[in-house]
């Protein structure tokens, strides 16, 4: 059948590239599982590009050959359970026991939402579902296609935006998510995603493919659905929670990143005691009942939150709200629900206090001491210039002495030492010969980058076993538990207060894999972070300050005590990057043979060592 539509955007073409939108097939990139290009669903829907992926799904530009107009195709393609062959239609599922069950419901689940999601199909800020159906072993659902652009797009352009440009994309929003409350749905996945700003000035609410009916969830299981940064608590949890006030959290979250330009802290980093920095809506000139109203919103306890969308909408309206404990007069089963929140909240603390106890310290591994300047810094406690230490450097020696806190002689100090790349310093303490019953050692740190006062710094040993992410699943740095374990466990046990003083929260950009198309996740902002593939190449292997043998990673006595793999000829071991490669279900790293990884690294493997850098002051 011949098509002369653009595969890119569905227009009318004569050939490519699309004078329309630049779209050329031979020069795209797209994932190598995806639908074909010109495929055709139903008998009646021909695919384009793939437009976007989750966890879950992917969704296709399609156009509608029945009705003659473009349309999007959601495909239900879960990740870690199912892949497919280039070029083909048909997905292959694993076949264990547990995937077959997963598939059923999975696909039940996938399709139920679609159904549900008719039930607002009236609602104009709302895109319709136009049909169901299964093939090629899974499922679909086919809905209007917006034309525009997404909340995040608009963003990336223009960078914050002022509360009166805000107020014309949230107020419109507010009231459409009111309205799908009382059909009886909630959202689950508000974000600048799925905020859809379209050429004739509206606001349209996608991907309701999350949602779940409030009429069935009274503390039932349901899939876990994460965003981090605009997820709140009760959606960390398995046993359910959500309603209404979790969307209210959601929109909130959108809307403070939408006028600051940053990402909240996930709700877990804020219930570890990381604040949400409400100064900088204050600078932005954000009106004081508009933070008081994100304040309320934003609430970590469900039932002290902003409970519906219409509470949300009167207090950004109001130049009466104040920050304080709202909605004191719900029903009692609203209350209920909100306390089983509380408690899935609490519960969660609990579970990731319990994840993440293994305290870590690292002895090295038996080898000639380096003959590298050794410089001691010791930190500054606010305002308090710090103060740097030499020491001088040892002859080799095939049995080095164990790292230990030890005070530094008057007479090796100096006022203003350079801190230069390729020195070893020590910053820290961790466990790091096994043996708990002598205390920390002192953590050693390769100077990959000095510029002017601060110091980017690398672990020199591999101090610990974690995996990038402890469930196999789809997975970028943002969302992983490796994140949560080093800004957590790792920055609390190995740091002291006033050690914490001088390291300085680094905001990281998604970083793209170079040779496999995935998902880079979001921009996060860490005190404590894995190098990416970029910053490999920039710091180690294209920087001639550093021994090429920086990529040689020796684990300590406690890391392979705690299960990471030590090569029995090189001695070293392979170390987790934070790029991300096949599928979202694998991560970059960097083998014991010092060779770069760019798609094997499977994210739950526990054998894998933990090297983290830090930028510190040294000024």
């Amino acid at each position: 059948m011949k098509f002369d539509r653009c595969f890119g955007c569905m227009e009318e073409i004569h050939g490519y590239p699309c004078p329309v939108c630049g779209f050329d097939p031979a020069q795209a990139a797209a994932p190598n599982y995806v639908l074909p290009y010109g495929a055709i669903l139903n008998g009646r829907y021909i695919v384009g590009k793939m437009l976007g992926q989750g966890g879950f799904g992917i969704t296709y530009i399609g156009w509608d050959l029945a009705m003659e107009r473009k349309v999007a195709i959601k495909e239900y393609y879960p990740s870690g359970q199912v892949s497919r062959n280039p070029g083909s239609r048909d997905l292959t599922w694993y076949t264990n026991e547990q995937s077959r069950q997963a598939r059923q419901n999975g696909m039940q689940m996938f399709l139920k939402e679609a159904r549900k999601m008719s039930k607002v199909d009236n609602l104009t800020n709302v895109v319709r579902v136009r049909d169901i159906f299964q093939e090629n072993e899974t499922a679909y659902i086919v809905m209007d296609f917006v034309e525009g652009e997404t909340l995040k797009a608009r963003l990336d352009k223009t960078g914050p935006l002022t509360w009166k440009q805000a107020k014309d994309i949230f107020l419109p929003a507010i009231q459409a998510m009111e309205q799908v409350h009382q059909a009886g749905l909630v959202h689950r996945d508000i974000s600048p995603d799925n905020l859809m700003l379209t050429p004739d000035g509206r606001v349209m609410i996608l991907d309701l493919g999350a949602a779940k009916d409030l009429a069935i969830n009274k503390g039932a299981s349901s899939a876990m659905v994460v965003k981090g940064g605009f997820s709140p608590p009760e959606q960390y949890a398995q046993q359910g929670g959500s309603g209404s006030w979790t969307d209210v959290y959601a929109m909130a979250a959108t809307m403070y990143h939408s006028l600051t330009g940053v990402v909240p802290p996930t709700a877990v980093d804020r219930m570890q005691g990381e604040p949400v920095n409400w100064a900088l809506l204050e600078t932005g000139g954000v009106p004081n009942h508009v933070i008081a109203a994100l304040q309320n919103a934003m609430k970590l306890n469900a039932r002290e939150r902003t409970q519906t969308m219409a509470e949300l909408l009167s207090q950004c309206q109001s130049k009466s709200a104040h920050a304080s404990r709202p909605g004191a007069n719900h029903s009692g089963s609203q209350k209920k629900a909100n306390a089983v929140v509380i408690g899935l909240a609490v519960a969660l603390c609990a579970m990731t206090a319990v994840l993440v106890t293994l305290f870590v310290k690292a002895k090295p591994e038996p080898q000639p001491a380096p003959t590298k300047t050794v410089v001691q810094a010791e930190p500054t406690v606010s305002h308090v210039e710090p103060t740097i230490a030499y020491t001088k450097p040892t002859a080799p020696s095939s049995n080095p002495t164990k790292p230990t806190a030890s005070t530094v002689p008057e007479e090796t100090q100096a006022k203003k030492p350079a801190v230069n790349v390729n020195d070893i310093v020590s910053f820290g303490h961790y466990e790091q010969d096994g043996n708990r019953s002598n205390g920390a050692e002192a953590i050693e740190w390769l100077v990959l980058d000095v510029q002017e006062d601060r110091a980017l710094l690398l672990s020199r040993y591999a101090l610990d076993a974690q995996p990038f992410h402890k469930k196999y699943e789809y997975v970028t740095w943002d969302t992983s538990t490796i994140r949560q374990w080093l800004n957590g466990t790792f920055y609390n046990s190995a740091f002291s207060e006033d050690e914490k003083t001088i390291m300085e929260r680094t905001t990281l950009l998604p970083d793209r894999n170079p040779y496999i198309k995935c998902d880079s996740g979001r921009e996060t902002a860490d005190y404590v972070f894995l190098l990416s593939l970029e910053e490999v190449d920039a710091f180690i292997q294209s920087n001639g300050n550093i021994d090429k043998d920086a990529l040689l990673c020796y684990p300590t006595d406690y890391a392979v005590q705690q299960g990471t793999y030590k090569n029995k000829d090189t001695g070293g071991c392979w170390w987790w990057l934070r790029t991300s490669a096949d599928d979202n279900l694998a991560v970059c790293s960097v083998n014991s043979d010092t060779i770069i990884d760019y798609h094997d690294g499977t994210v739950n493997s526990p054998k894998a060592g933990v090297r983290p850098a830090i930028w510190v002051s040294i000024g």
